[in-house]
Parts: structure tokens; C-alpha cells; sequence
């Protein structure tokens, strides 16, 4: 005990001790006394009365005074200190199916927690997705190309066609495999082998985005991370619209939340809040994540109002995940 109170003459005291030593002092008259002495010292040891050599008496009634300000101003801490505002070390953001109700949840389509089950190989795909790619066979109108489900087609994606720097038709996808596609020609009569096909930005930066999935769904998350920081480049240098770039936004800010990595990831998140609409679920995602990060950071206030909002832009499952992180900041007050 006695450390503690010479500790708080120093100044040296936490804001939780000094809150807990006010308290214990309530209970105890003699822990209260030893925090009069503590106090009549200190205000005897300031500079100016040292440097003037000078001996501070305090008369009996004066002794009882400094005293019980001295205990009322470290109550005074204990109110004025708004526990809401002091960081939560011993939150960390989880993912939803790992989640239980004392921890802020993070919401992000396509990560799946630690131990859930994993419906594929663990062995990292043969090769990263192409954004271009070549007619290698023609036969009755119908072209076969060499890039797949792996890099971003879908059926019914339509293909602009390139002979070098021209311009030559279109082909919309009919059939897809994981490393090669069919598509009927659409525009364009003399499409012929070895023309060139170009898949479109977002669909590209969809397949990046599985990429990112499936590292960090094996347990790699130090790689998910790098390859979302790469497509995040490729996706801004390639002026791939805000609203496609706003799903991978969220997701890298969640890969460094999961980190600790609080700083990048606001930024992250208010892009993809600023370019979703209202109605898009990463919108709310991003808005949910972004309460998450406050509550974090020990502000429960904002916390409790970004988790409000991103609540009235779901109406699906993960509404729940918000309402337990809603919960979890109101009871906490």
C-alpha cells in the first residue's frame, strides 16, 4: 500500500489505480489518513516553497481539509475519467462464427473464422487470374478462350475482342470451366484464332478478390493480406469503378483489423463508405466495421451511433452480429 501512495504523491498512478486507491480510501479511515499526510506533503514540496526554503505549516482543521480534497479529487477522476473514452485492451475484433457476445464482430463476405470447415484443396491455386487472355479454337460461331471461372467469368459476361489495337467484336460466354470458357460471337464477323480478349476490370478484380478468400480461408492471412494490398493497387491504377473497389476496401480494412492494424484500416472503410450506396451490403458491412474500430479505440458514444446506422441498412443474417455489438457497447455503460 505504501507503494501505491508514494507512487501517487509522484504522480506515477494510472488512471485505474488512482481510481481504485479513491475507493479503497472511502472504506478505510486509516488508508485515508495516509493519503492526508501524502497530500499535506506534496503541497508542502512544491517548487516555489522549496526554492524559498520555507517550512508549510498546516494548522489541525487545515490537516482535515487538504485531506478530503485530496480524496475528493481522486474521486473526482473516478467521474471525470469516462471509462468509454479509455482504450479496451482486451477486445479483439473477431469474425462473425467465431464471435461470442463480449467481442466486437467484424463483417465481411468471403472470410470464414478459424475452424470453420473448408470445402477445398489446401494446396494455393496453380496460377494468379489473367486479365487478358486469346481465342485459341473457332468452330460454328462459337470461340474457345483460354481464361475461365478462375479469372473472373461468369456465363453471360460479354468479352470486348482485339486484333493488336483494333476493335474487332464481342463475345458473350455461354460456358465456363475453371481455365477456359466457350462464348457465341455477338459483334464482329471475322473474329479468327489468336485474337485477343479482355476481361473486364471489375470481374477481374472479383477473381482477386477470391484469391484473397482462399488464402486467408486456409489460414494464410499474412499472404491475404499482400495479395488484397496488390489488387487494391491494380484496382485504383485501373480506374476499376468505387463501388466494385468498395468490397475490397472493406475486406483489406478487416484483414488488418484481425492484425491490430487499426490505423489502415480506417481509411479503408471510410472509401467504402463513401462509395457503396446505402442500399448495398458493403455498405453496411463497412459501416459495422467502422463501429467496431471506434469501440476499439474505448469510444463507446460513436461506437453505439455507427453500430445504430449500419443496423438500419441491414436485413439479413449478419443483422444479429450488429445487434449483439449494439448490445454489447449500451450494457457496457
Amino acid at each position: 500500500m505504501t507503494d501505491r501512495i508514494d507512487r501517487y504523491v509522484r504522480g506515477e498512478l494510472t488512471p485505474e489505480e488512482a481510481r481504485a486507491l479513491a475507493q479503497e480510501s472511502l472504506d478505510s479511515p486509516s488508508l485515508f489518513d495516509e493519503l492526508t499526510d501524502a497530500a499535506l506533503a506534496k503541497a508542502a514540496l512544491t517548487p516555489e516553497n522549496l526554492r524559498a526554503a520555507k517550512l508549510v505549516r498546516f494548522p489541525r482543521k487545515a490537516r482535515w481539509v487538504i485531506g478530503s480534497m485530496a480524496a475528493a479529487a481522486a474521486l473526482l477522476c473516478i467521474w471525470l475519467i469516462d471509462l468509454r473514452s479509455v482504450p479496451v485492451r482486451s477486445l479483439k475484433p473477431v469474425l462473425e462464427l467465431s464471435a461470442n457476445a463480449s467481442q466486437p464482430v467484424l463483417l465481411a463476405s468471403g472470410l470464414e473464422p478459424a475452424g470453420a470447415p473448408v470445402f477445398r484443396g489446401p494446396a494455393p491455386d496453380s496460377r494468379t487470374p489473367a486479365q487478358a487472355g486469346s481465342i485459341v479454337s473457332m468452330a460454328d460461331g462459337l470461340a474457345n478462350i483460354n481464361l475461365g471461372s478462375l479469372d473472373g467469368l461468369a456465363k453471360g459476361s460479354e468479352l470486348p475482342v482485339f486484333r493488336g489495337d483494333e476493335a474487332v467484336g464481342r463475345l458473350q460466354v455461354t460456358t465456363v470451366f475453371r481455365d477456359r470458357a466457350r462464348g457465341r460471337v455477338v459483334e464482329g464477323r471475322h473474329i479468327q484464332v489468336k485474337d485477343q480478349v479482355h476481361i473486364a476490370g471489375a470481374d477481374h478484380l472479383g477473381a482477386l478478390l477470391e484469391q484473397v478468400d482462399a488464402r486467408f480461408n486456409r489460414g494464410d492471412s499474412e499472404g491475404a493480406a499482400g495479395m488484397a494490398e496488390q489488387a487494391v493497387q491494380w484496382g485504383e491504377s485501373a480506374r476499376v469503378a468505387p463501388r466494385a473497389l468498395a468490397i475490397l476496401w472493406n475486406r483489406l480494412a478487416v484483414l488488418y483489423m484481425l492484425r491490430g492494424q487499426y490505423d489502415g484500416a480506417e481509411a479503408l472503410l471510410g472509401r467504402a463508405v463513401s462509395a457503396a450506396p446505402h442500399t448495398d451490403l458493403v455498405y453496411a458491412q463497412s459501416m459495422n466495421n467502422l463501429g467496431v474500430l471506434a469501440e476499439l479505440r474505448g469510444d463507446r458514444h460513436k461506437a453505439e451511433a455507427i453500430y445504430g446506422d449500419a443496423l438500419s441498412a441491414f436485413a439479413g443474417e449478419e443483422r444479429r452480429a450488429v445487434e449483439r455489438n449494439l448490445a454489447r457497447v449500451r450494457g457496457s455503460r
